[in-house]
């Protein structure tokens, strides 16, 4: 069994915190996480999956909430009744103790006006995404806190192989726990099915922003998987599908919310008023990517950049929930096309820019985004890192004063 990188963390933070909230996708490993915390540590567990659970939260909410007056209680797949959080909220107040409730969510509770209320104040949330490929190979390593720090060659040492290989295999699968051992038509089985009876049952159970037409769920997924790290054009997209402006920005909101999907902003603070202010579009899971686009494997010639870039901001994103220091991602573009596909803010508006490149060797063109970037943000841009599929780590020097290191995007794995 995989141990996550979050374990630590969470029951670290039980001694500090009245309420723990673990959010993530439905099968992306969060009842792993808390039966392993509850088997270790002698908490209380219940899943809202299970109707007798659930129907003994709705039957007496008081006595089930009060069961957290002397031990830890873990509540799964909390979002299932809604309703119970204002009697949490009372329970946590009445006893203001640290560790009463672990609870863990497949829909972003805090987006929900009633639930954002209950849990205000009280709580704090990781997102747990699936499986990182540092936890696949159980190699401990946070690459937003080795982007922060200031030596990569003193932890990876030289490359000696470009690691393509294990990452075109990881990228095409995804992290999904139940996915790893199967076969490719094996993982187009799951993957279907956990659209259809993990999503839309979700969507129907839960009822997120009143949704209609579910059938569309799936063929919506398709048509933007097109559009992944692309400028997400509402209206292309509404008119392609032949439905409303307002149903398309209802259902992408649905994505972000049950996290299958990733909305990311422009940064353009104090930049310049040419910067674009589309957002860009993004899976929460790069072999859910490859599903839609029908990508068995990688390399594919069509499709490489594509899904290798949703790969690298998933890893960046899970290395994320437990940073030491965490950070914001943004991307930038302005209209004359200069781009970075990543930026990340930190400290005090301090940024990390980093590129993804789906090739073996960089020209001097595939820098000039970083460089753009660091004329109009100046000393905010305090680093700059290529990722691409060679195995050396060097320094690209620029006429800005800038060392952009460049990166195998095998050291994601932790690779020497």
């Amino acid at each position: 069994m995989i141990t996550r990188a979050l374990n630590n963390r969470v029951f670290e933070d039980l001694s500090a915190f009245r309420i723990i909230n673990i959010k993530g996708a439905r099968q992306c490993g969060k009842t792993t996480v808390v039966k392993q915390l509850a088997a270790e540590y002698g908490f209380k567990y219940f899943t809202f999956d299970n109707i007798q659970d659930l129907e003994y939260a709705r039957k007496v909410p008081m006595e089930f909430v009060e069961l957290a007056d002397e031990n830890t209680v873990v509540i799964d797949e909390i979002q299932m009744m809604p309703e119970i959080l204002p009697y949490i909220k009372m329970q946590v107040d009445k006893k203001n103790r640290a560790g009463q409730f672990l609870i863990t969510s497949s829909a972003d509770l805090l987006k929900m006006a009633k639930v954002f209320e209950s849990l205000a104040g009280r709580s704090v949330e990781y997102e747990l995404m699936t499986l990182s490929i540092a936890e696949i190979y159980k190699i401990d390593v946070n690459i937003i806190d080795l982007l922060l720090s200031t030596d990569f060659r003193e932890h990876f040492g030289n490359l000696k192989e470009s690691g393509a290989d294990v990452v075109f295999k990881h990228a095409a699968i995804g992290g999904f726990p139940e996915v790893q051992k199967l076969t490719v038509r094996q993982r187009k089985n799951w993957f279907s099915s956990y659209l259809r009876s993990r999503v839309i049952k979700d969507i129907e159970e839960i009822s997120i922003g009143g949704l209609q037409k579910l059938e569309m769920l799936p063929k919506m997924l398709r048509y933007l998987s097109w559009q992944a790290g692309d400028l997400l054009n509402f209206s292309s997209v509404a008119v392609e599908l032949g439905i409303d402006l307002k149903t398309v920005k209802s259902y992408i909101d649905f994505y972000d919310t049950l996290f299958i999907a990733r909305i990311l902003s422009p940064y353009f603070v104090n930049l310049s008023k040419r910067i674009v202010r589309t957002p860009k579009f993004y899976f929460n899971d790069s072999g859910l990517l490859a599903y839609f686009l029908n990508v068995d494997t990688l390399p594919d010639k069509k499709f490489n950049g594509k899904i290798i870039e949703n790969f690298v901001f998933n890893e960046l994103l899970k290395s994320n929930s437990t940073a030491q220091t965490s950070v914001d991602f943004y991307f930038f573009r302005d209209k004359s096309q200069y781009e970075v596909d990543f930026v990340l803010e930190y400290g005090q508006g301090d940024l990390i820019a980093v590129e993804v490149k789906a090739k073996e060797s960089l020209k001097s063109s595939d820098f000039l985004g970083i460089r753009k970037l660091k004329r109009l943000s100046g000393l905010k841009l305090q680093k700059a890192f290529v990722f691409y599929l060679g195995s050396l780590i060097y320094p690209e020097k620029t006429e800005e004063g800038l060392d952009i290191i460049v990166l195998p995007i095998s050291v994601l794995k932790g690779l020497k």
